[in-house]
């Protein structure tokens, strides 16, 4: 009698069995149990999965025999096992390229088919462009165990946007040009970056006048709040001088004594206001004549970032005024002949102080003239200090109005005898001019009766003798 004290069974593929065999009895004492066969069936199963039956045969001594059989089921209900080490999730950055990672599988099988199952992606809860994404992948084995895997790549977004801030470099400007601050521009792995205004700050600490310097900063944002700062800050200098308006500081030429005063100049400045002060004032008189010189004065413009213009006017002063010369004591005279006389010399004045009188010249003219009367004419010259010149004559006419005096004393009238020899007595004569020429201007002999010629002086209560006049006076 043989016993197959196990029953069929069950196994799953991969795990370790062993057939059961079974005991035998036999009335003669003892039954040898041999392996009569073993059988394995895959048909109508899946994969490696398969049955396998084994019959067992107990002979006794007499040849009597009895089977067992026992069939072992090799099964597989084992899902494949997933290897998802490398598929674990993970955070990747937006713009960066990435892929699912694929899982590997391992079955008791041998094999294990991985297939994507599902990848669903997911915009709810994220900003911006970014998203997460999930991929299920299932291994399945030829008996349709099988395990699934899944993968979730969160695509964030933690990049600022990049700004381009090469146009909104640091610059300097001069004050009164107009200026606008460079704005930059940005992009962003999200494509696009929102800029902003964020602050504008003007500054005048250590600055002059009315520069100052100012700072804008912008911000880019993305849609998912990463930002990024760009700043410029342009400084407003004042590196311009003042503009100064000379066109009424122009040299100019005044006269000696002359009231002048030097002509300031205006000046503007891109600042506003420029402070004029008098820089220097210097007179030189060097290559002048007498009291005139020549004054420079330089006016200097400064602004409030001490930048400076400067403007000079020279006022030249000149004498070219000819002295004044008083002729009222110079007039023209006329002296009689023989009369000491002399030129009366005139005076005069100068705007420069004083004036020097010179003869110029005398001349004697006697044309015209009679006997020794001439007129002589004196010119004067008064030359100041610049050889300006003025001149005053004076002529002094010399006049003979004066009759010759003649001595008659020796030409007395006289009573001479008939007969006796006679003679005119000639007089002399003097005059103021040195000669004078005695002609005889008439002789008449009168015949006429002579009512008395006196004969002697009367004396004292005598009366005089007359005589008679002849009818006759002899002849010279």
């Amino acid at each position: 009698m043989i016993t197959c004290g196990d029953t069929n069974k069950t196994v799953e593929q991969g795990a370790a069995w062993t057939f059961d065999a079974p005991t035998a009895t036999d009335n003669g004492g003892s039954a040898t149990i041999t392996i009569l066969s073993t059988v394995t069936n895959q048909t109508g199963h899946c994969g490696s999965t398969f049955d396998a039956t084994r019959t067992w045969q107990a002979t006794d001594a007499c040849t009597n025999s009895a089977q067992c059989s026992q069939t072992v089921t090799v099964v597989d209900t084992t899902a494949p096992v997933m290897d998802c080490s490398g598929s674990t999730n993970k955070t990747v950055q937006l713009g960066i390229a990435w892929t699912f990672d694929a899982p590997s599988a391992t079955d008791n099988s041998g094999t294990a088919t991985i297939t994507i199952l599902s990848t669903v992606t997911n915009t709810a809860g994220h900003c911006g462009n970014t998203f997460d994404a999930t991929r299920t992948w299932q291994a399945t084995d030829a008996c349709t165990n099988s395990a699934q895997c899944s993968q979730t790549v969160t695509v964030v977004d933690t990049t600022a946007p990049v700004m381009d801030c090469s146009g909104s470099t640091n610059k300097t400007v001069q004050l009164g040009t107009a200026w606008t601050f460079d704005a930059p521009s940005a992009t962003d792995n999200s494509d696009t970056a929102t800029i902003t205004i964020l602050s504008t700050v003007t500054n005048t600490a250590g600055h002059c006048g009315n520069t100052f310097d100012a700072t804008r900063t912008w911000q880019a944002m993305d849609a998912c709040t990463n930002s990024a700062r760009c700043s410029q800050t342009v400084t407003v200098v004042d590196t311009t001088a003042p503009v100064m308006d000379c066109t009424s500081s122009t040299n100019k030429t005044v006269q000696l004594g002359i009231a002048w005063t030097f002509d300031a100049p205006t000046a503007t400045d891109n600042s506003g206001t420029a402070i004029i002060t008098i820089l220097s004032t210097v007179t030189n008189t060097a290559g002048h004549c007498g009291n005139t010189f020549d004054a420079t004065r330089t006016w200097q413009a400064t602004d409030a970032c001490t930048n400076t213009a400067q403007c000079s006017q020279t006022v030249t002063v000149v004498d070219t005024t000819a002295p004044v010369m008083d002729c009222s004591g110079s007039t023209n005279k006329t002296v009689q002949l023989g009369t000491a006389w002399t030129f009366d010399v005139p005076s005069a004045t100068d705007n420069s102080g004083t004036a020097t009188i010179t003869i110029l010249s005398t001349v004697t003219n006697t044309a015209s003239h009679c006997g020794n009367t001439f007129d002589a004419t004196r010119t004067w010259q008064a030359t100041d200090a610049c050889s300006n010149s003025a001149r005053c004559s004076q002529t002094v006419t010399v006049v003979d109005t004066t009759a010759p005096v003649m001595d008659c004393s020796g030409s007395t009238n006289k009573t001479v005898q008939l007969g006796t020899a006679w003679t005119f007595d000639a007089p002399s004569a003097t005059d103021n001019s040195g000669a004078a020429t005695i002609t005889i201007l008439s002789t008449v002999t009168n015949t006429a009766v002579i009512a008395a010629t006196p004969l002697m002086r009367p004396g004292p209560g005598r009366r005089p003798t007359l005589a008679p006049t002849p009818p006759s006076a002899a002849r010279p």
